[in-house]
């Protein structure tokens, strides 16, 4: 399975990425309702009851009270003319909404893939480990065997051989944290991914996509960071509600109809027909100071949405920073545990071959092969968080789905 397929398979069941999706759509009917509110307004009523009509006018005139049943139906529409900029400005906000949703949705996204991507090294990782865990046990194995039968013939002391069995069963203590690792990380792959960690493949290198300078990280993760963009986004949308607040405050003009027909309602006997056109503005010019008090608390967000996109801001360039330097250092680091692995290795066999004649003691023997156990985790170690420093840096760009070359089928949007 190579690191394409794992995180692809990931992005397909991850949570996290379904529900922002959700709740992309959820801000896209939102904005359909706003820019459906535009629409006229048809509303049918159909009534039937009883009614006494009684009152001074027609004692005076001599009539009796008026008992009715009145049966009719109707028709009316209303269909908004001017109102002040309230609908173009909710439209705006939703339409900024949406727009912050899906760069949500894209930060999701590249944090799946890098969780996902993050599971498969570590299982490289544990799995590589785990394979050196083993041949450590092989090595004290065999030395522990010699040094049996060395104290058999007379040739080795017992305080060599309990030296080599107490390293013997170090190796066996470190095989056995090694394989819990192997589960542990077996575990968070099949959590992320649903499938087993097996045929796992080397990850490809990030180093060709990456930026050549610090500040052409920072500029880039400026530009693309997600968490960036959607804060960004927030901030206009709440710009527009303050201007939907102030329009509260203004007129609005409607055009209004309605027909009705029926018999014995309104006071009059028989078949009556009812129609109506009209043009009505309305202006509620005095609320208390409600609508003002609406106005600065459309003000006080937009402010709280300004200082969370800065707060976006400073925390995509310290994240840049930090995976900068983690990379820088874990390069250099791995550069130097491999030369120290290598030399551990080359000192391991001299101090062995050093050993069969006399020349190295068994605690300089033990001593080595534990060094060089050590420089070949810690080498490994590096290597695994070379790559995933680079992955994380790219994610910052939004630019790791890409990297790994996923074509990812964006599921909000009209179908």
């Amino acid at each position: 399975m190579t690191l394409n397929e794992a995180a692809a398979t990931a992005l397909a069941r991850s949570p996290d990425l379904g529900q922002a999706d959700a709740r992309v759509k959820q801000g896209e009917a939102a904005e359909d309702q706003a820019q459906r509110d535009w629409l006229p307004k048809f509303t049918a009523e159909a009534n039937v009851g009883f009614r006494r009509l009684e009152n001074s006018a027609r004692n005076s005139l001599g009539l009796s009270a008026l008992n009715e049943k009145p049966r009719y139906v109707g028709i009316s529409v209303d269909q908004p003319i001017w109102d002040m900029g309230r609908r173009s400005a909710t439209i705006s906000a939703q339409k900024a909404r949406v727009s912050s949703l899906k760069e949500e949705r894209e930060q999701a996204a590249e944090q799946a893939t890098f969780q996902a991507a993050r599971a498969y090294v570590v299982a490289l990782l544990y799995g590589g480990l785990l394979e050196t865990a083993r041949a450590n046990m092989t090595f004290h194995d065999r030395l522990a065997a010699d040094m049996r039968e060395g104290v058999a013939q007379g040739a080795m002391s017992v305080s060599e051989r309990q030296q080599a069995d107490e390293r013997r069963q170090q190796a066996r203590v470190r095989l056995a944290d090694a394989e819990r690792d192997v589960g542990t990380a077996r575990n968070l792959f099949i959590s992320l991914v649903g499938r087993e960690p097996v045929g796992l493949q080397v990850p490809p290198d990030a180093s060709p996509a990456l930026a050549t300078t610090l500040e052409e990280a920072i500029q880039n993760a400026a530009r693309q960071d997600p968490a960036v963009i959607a804060a960004q986004h927030d901030v206009k949308a709440t710009q527009a509600m303050v201007r939907r607040a102030e329009a509260d405050g203004l007129p609005t003009i409607d055009a209004q109809g309605s027909a009705r027909t029926g018999n014995d309602f309104d006071g009059f006997r028989g078949k009556t027909n009812d129609y109506s056109a009209l043009v009505s503005m309305r202006w509620r010019f005095f609320d208390g100071g409600v609508n003002a008090a609406r106005v600065r608390e459309a003000m006080g967000r937009s402010y709280e949405a300004a200082e969370a996109l800065i707060k976006a801001q400073r925390e995509s360039e310290r994240g840049v920073r930090d995976d900068w330097e983690q990379l820088s250092a874990w390069r250099t680091k791995l550069t130097e545990q491999s030369l120290r692995a290598q030399v551990a290795s080359d000192l391991v066999f001299s101090y062995r071959s050093q050993f069969g004649i006399g020349r190295r003691s068994l605690l300089d023997v033990l001593d080595a092969q534990s060094a060089s156990f050590s420089a070949a985790g810690e080498r490994e170690s590096a290597r695994a968080s070379t790559i995933l420093a680079a992955y994380s840096l790219l994610a910052r760009e939004n630019r790791l789905r890409e990297f790994l070359g996923i074509t990812e089928r964006k599921s909000y949007g009209p179908e």
